[in-house]
């Protein structure tokens, strides 16, 4: 693979006749003629692209073009590096930034589809490091209750960025905040939810005077305000009965679903199914008796919207 870059751009052009989805795709590197390929057109990226490198839009560039499972074009322009001493070649590295989380996201479900881990799995099995997690120590501001993007042992930043009002983008305390408080009912971590409530409240005043500046956090306090709904499953079929029920609109939830009761979690301990599924409502770890059906876990979570014994 190449070296690592953050100067260049990347097209990737993926062209196929068929939406559906095969995770057994196998890309044909012969450089098989398509006869669905307009070559001619084709050579306007290559025009478009030189164009950009020549008046230094970009240092470089990458192409990827595939049709039918069959590799169009692979290419790279222009140089992997500011000093332009290193041309740039096809299977050079990007910083994707935030779009990690998508492909991620997609790589740790194919690899649960193939029976290669399981969702509850600590990422310490996979990645050592994350056994002993240390944003809650390295990234903490002592003198406030909000975090740094930068740990404490950075020290190549001449100031410690903080962010809190939220943009385009939700400001990376008001996701800590919520990461918190949900991990927190997950796993039965009250000074996690306690960290969450109190970066809440210190700016409670802001966000009830500047909601459209706070978006995330206004959710947040809501969440907070009229408390979560913790949703278990425990179902042979839970899976197919949890894609049911992310198919109703219940706001402030967390679930979690299982063949049966686990000590995994807290939330699923000493959940027993019945005959067929039990669905149990809980808030603070104290739950209802378990139903049966979808239709009836709705009606439960409305009576209790309501506060109908």
């Amino acid at each position: 693979m190449g070296n690592l870059t953050r100067l260049s751009g990347c097209i990737l052009l993926c062209i196929s006749a068929s939406i559906s989805i095969s995770f057994a795709q196998v890309i044909n590197h012969s450089g098989l003629h398509n006869p669905a390929v307009d070559y001619k057109k084709l050579a306007r990226i290559d025009s478009l692209v030189n164009e950009y490198i020549q008046k230094d839009w970009e240092k470089g560039v990458v192409t990827l073009i595939i049709k039918d499972n069959i590799l169009i074009q692979s290419k790279g322009y222009g140089f992997a590096d500011e000093a332009k001493t290193k041309p740039m070649t096809p299977d050079a590295i990007f910083r994707i930034m935030s779009q990690t989380k998508a492909i991620t996201s997609v790589g740790i479900m194919i690899l649960y589809e193939q029976g290669k881990l399981l969702l509850d799995e600590p990422i310490s099995d996979f990645i050592p490091e994350f056994k002993h997690p240390v944003v809650l120590e390295k990234f903490n501001d002592s003198a406030t209750i909000f975090f740094f993007y930068t740990n404490t042992n950075q020290t190549d930043v001449i100031v410690r960025k903080k962010e809190v009002y939220d943009g385009a983008q939700p400001s990376g305390n008001a996701i800590m905040a919520d990461n918190l408080y949900r991990l927190g009912l997950y796993f039965d971590k009250s000074h996690w939810k306690e960290k969450s409530i109190q970066m809440v409240s210190s700016l409670i005043n802001a966000i009830v005077r500047y909601p459209t500046s706070f978006g995330a956090w206004a959710c947040i306090l809501l969440e907070i305000s009229v408390g979560i709904s913790e949703i278990v499953i425990i179902s042979e079929e839970s899976q197919r009965i949890l894609i049911q029920v992310l198919k109703e609109y219940i706001p402030h939830k967390v679930i979690m679903s299982a063949t049966d009761g686990s000590n995994s979690f807290p939330l699923l301990s000493g959940k027993e199914k019945n005959k067929g599924a039990a669905l149990y409502l809980c808030r603070d770890y104290t739950c209802e008796n378990p139903v049966s059906s979808i239709s009836a876990l709705i009606d439960l979570i409305r009576r209790k919207e309501l506060k109908i014994s």
